[in-house]
């Protein structure tokens, strides 16, 4: 598993060299290699570990573009959708439920 700093990947190409290159969703293309000499150097590796653990605690607060702290608890579902397909998302705890209607 190769984890990025961004939304998603775009486009995964594998190399004649073995190398891994991935398009992401912040306009960056990175390349992944498991040959030392084609590796980035010490401090860009570090910067990328950065971007990684940004990335990764953004993630866990937001969903979609909505924060997590936003959502409505449980007791949102104390009243019921008004159409039919509507959803409602629900934060229950660090988690994120999302309800739909069928009526």
């Amino acid at each position: 598993t190769i984890y990025l700093p961004a939304i998603s990947a775009w486009s995964v190409c594998s190399l004649a060299n073995g190398d891994i290159a991935v398009g992401t969703s912040d306009g960056v293309i990175r390349v992944f290699s498991n040959q030392p000499e084609r590796q980035a150097n010490e401090e860009l590796q570090q910067i990328f570990e950065s971007e990684l653990s940004q990335s990764s605690l953004a993630a866990q607060q937001e969903l979609g573009g909505v924060k997590l702290t936003d959502l409505p608890g449980p007791e949102a579902l104390y009243e019921p959708g008004r159409k039919d397909g509507q959803t409602k998302m629900v934060r229950q705890g660090d988690k994120v439920s999302v309800h739909s209607w069928s009526m």
